[in-house]
Formats: C-alpha cells, sequence, structure tokens
C-alpha cells in the first residue's frame, strides 16, 4: 500500500521598515481628490508574526490536503494616527482543504474549500473586510496519454465577497477544456 502522511509547520516574523502601501480613494486623505482612484504611501515600520500549519495524506486513490495560515500585523510607526492597527487586507485567519479521488478509468474528481477570515480594507481599520468561504469542484478524464478531458466549477455557491472595498471578485464561473501533450 502506498500510503503517506506529511505534516509540516513554520512560524515567522518579519520587521519592515519604509513599507509601500496603496491608498484607496475616496479616503479622509487630504491627497484624495476628485477623480483619483488612490495613491501610494510610506509606512515607516510594520510587524507581522505568524505560524502556517500543512499537512497532506495519500489513503490509496484518495489525497487530502489542508493548510492553514495566521498572520499578525500591525502598523508600529512612531507618530502614525495609524500606530498599534492592523496592516490593510491582511486576514489573520486563512484555510484551504483539497480532497481528490482517482477512479478507475483515469476519472479524478475532487473538491476545494478556500476560507479568509476578516480583514479592513483601511489603514485605520474603519472599513471591515468580511470573512468568506468559497467552494470550488473539478474533475479529469485522462482518455490517452496526449489527451485529457476537464471541467471545474468555482465558487460553486455564488458567494459575494470582497478581497478589496467595493472591488467586485468573480462569482460562480463554469470551465471546461480540452488538455493536448505532445
Amino acid at each position: 500500500m502506498d500510503d503517506t502522511f506529511v505534516v509540516s509547520a513554520i512560524g515567522f516574523y518579519r520587521s519592515t521598515k519604509n513599507q509601500i502601501d496603496f491608498v484607496s480613494c475616496p479616503n479622509v486623505s487630504p491627497l484624495c481628490g476628485p477623480g483619483k482612484f488612490g495613491f501610494y504611501d510610506n509606512i515607516d515600520g510594520s510587524h507581522a508574526d505568524g505560524a502556517e500549519l500543512s499537512g497532506s495524506a495519500k489513503l490509496g486513490a484518495l489525497v487530502l490536503q489542508a493548510n492553514y495560515s495566521y498572520t499578525d500585523t500591525e502598523n508600529v510607526s512612531p507618530g502614525n494616527s495609524n500606530y498599534g492597527k492592523e496592516l490593510a487586507r491582511r486576514p489573520k485567519n486563512e484555510a484551504n482543504f483539497w480532497a481528490t479521488y482517482s477512479w478507475p478509468m483515469d476519472v479524478s474528481t475532487g473538491v476545494v474549500v478556500r476560507y479568509v477570515g476578516k480583514s479592513f480594507d483601511d489603514a485605520a481599520n474603519t472599513v471591515v473586510l468580511h470573512d468568506y468561504a468559497l467552494v470550488d469542484l473539478h474533475a479529469a478524464w485522462q482518455i490517452n496519454q496526449t489527451v485529457e478531458v476537464y471541467g471545474r466549477i468555482e465558487n460553486l455557491f455564488n458567494q459575494i465577497y470582497y478581497t478589496t472595498a467595493n472591488y467586485g471578485e468573480p462569482r460562480r464561473g463554469a470551465f471546461a477544456g480540452v488538455r493536448a501533450k505532445f
């Protein structure tokens, strides 16, 4: 039997000086003017630390994979009005899970679940980006050594979510195709 299990963990700490960050308009900043989309701004200092855990298991025809990331960020710019606040668009919690099953006749099917925790869209931590979970499905049939037919559905439940405030992300999408290798 070729069952395999792998588990890994890593911790990290990063200290950054003079970090360039994008500020969206409209904002309370006087640098936002009519028709201005945004501007780049300097964060004198920031910290990020956290941990990442991952694991995988191959159980015969079933392959399971998962990972989790915890990231704590902070603006540490002395005298800055956002001192002590979280950095924009950096969720504390993210997790992914994949399951793929290889059927007889060279067919494989799978599911992917992705979770992203809440974060803030702005340096002042006043605009919340809510947490969300997405589910994707995929299937493939290896017809021969050269040709594969595949299909996938992304965002199966048509979840509305934002990675940046008021900036739409893809809704449900279905894709199919043929891959050939020569």
